[in-house]
């Protein structure tokens, strides 16, 4: 990492953020709460868990959609069983590329 005039790393290439991670330090906060802070990045809500909490539904009820989609998804050589349809990231109806268990496969994509 660099560091800035005041002798702290630099953590964004943004100066709002790196300013304010520099009072947080300034203040006697330790570097990684100081870089969680300015970041507003806890790591809590880097979890899978907490990425796929609340998804509700990928299909809105519609049962023949959702058949659809597991079958393009099985006859692309995914299995769909326990992961994630986010329609988002597909490029047609049933992508077997939408089909997640955690935020490494949105990544991939």
């Amino acid at each position: 990492m660099e560091a800035t005039a005041t002798q702290y790393p630099t953590v964004s290439d943004d100066p709002q953020v790196q300013a304010f991670y520099e009072m947080c330090r300034e203040k006697g906060t330790d570097h990684n709460m100081a870089k969680i802070f300015a970041l507003r990045d806890p790591p809590g809500l880097r979890t899978n868990k907490t990425f796929l909490a609340n998804r509700g539904d990928p299909f809105d009820g519609d049962d023949a959609k959702a058949k659809r989609c597991v079958a393009a998804a099985r006859a692309g050589g995914v299995n769909p069983t326990g992961k994630t349809y986010l329609g988002g990231l597909a490029k047609y109806e049933g992508d077997p590329k939408a089909w997640i268990d955690g935020k490494g496969d949105v990544e991939r994509v």
